[in-house]
């Protein structure tokens, strides 16, 4: 008998391709919850293939070793979060809450528990060379997106570009050092403490960039 999961829409049975891609996709699902629970260092081989439900022989398949299986979750980790950011663009909304729920989604991102993953990896990385060299890149390409959405969404509050552009790194910055530091609180109030502060911050230089801008229509109309 054919399982419902070795069928597809086309001819009723799935391809070799997409039991594959199942396969992979469990696999580093869990990679990443054993990231997120157990930590780099704890996180093993033998515990993935146990939580993924798939045999060790069907995992060294695809991932040779334990630096190749986390490369490839964070890959995984960051393609999925750049479709998740790029579909919320097209959720939030224009005019009064705009900065709100874009701080309020770029928290969301960065606090979440595939982030803490990330952020798990990165430490990881920093005293393991083989890990460092696979994952660097990884997080340039992570950063550049972000650095990109940030574009989309906040280029217009600054006046000059030059100011969004140093703007944009203190927010990233600032966001993945307040999400770090949430990894040891008890609770999160003083996380809320900064992003209301940056909430605010940011209408200010909003207000202010939508006032120079009047200034400069008004005196082209003169």
């Amino acid at each position: 008998m054919t399982s419902s999961d070795d069928r597809s829409p086309r001819n009723g049975r799935r391809t070799q391709a997409e039991r594959s891609a199942t396969t992979q996709s469990a696999i580093l699902e869990a990679t990443l919850e054993c990231l997120v629970e157990l930590g780099y260092a704890r996180t093993t081989t033998s515990e993935v293939v146990e939580r993924a439900g798939v045999s060790r022989g069907a995992m060294l398949h695809h991932y040779p070793d334990k630096a190749s299986l986390v490369a490839a979750a964070v890959a995984y980790l960051v393609d999925k979060r750049i479709a998740e950011l790029r579909e919320a663009l097209e959720r939030f909304p224009q005019g009064p809450g705009y900065i709100d729920a874009i701080v309020d989604h770029l928290w969301e991102l960065f606090s979440s528990p595939s982030s803490q993953a990330v952020l798990e990896i990165t430490l990881a990385a920093r005293t393991d060379p083989e890990l460092f060299e696979v994952y660097a890149p990884l997080a340039r390409r992570y950063e550049e997106v972000i650095a990109q959405a940030s574009r989309e969404l906040f280029a217009d509050l600054a006046p000059t570009p030059e100011l969004f552009e140093e703007g944009r790194r203190v927010i990233f910055h600032l966001l993945q050092g307040l999400a770090l530091a949430d990894l040891v609180r008890e609770d999160d109030r003083e996380s809320k403490r900064v992003l209301a502060y940056l909430k605010q911050g940011l209408a200010l230089v909003s207000a202010a960039s939508s006032k120079a801008s009047g200034s400069r229509e008004r005196r082209k109309r003169t």
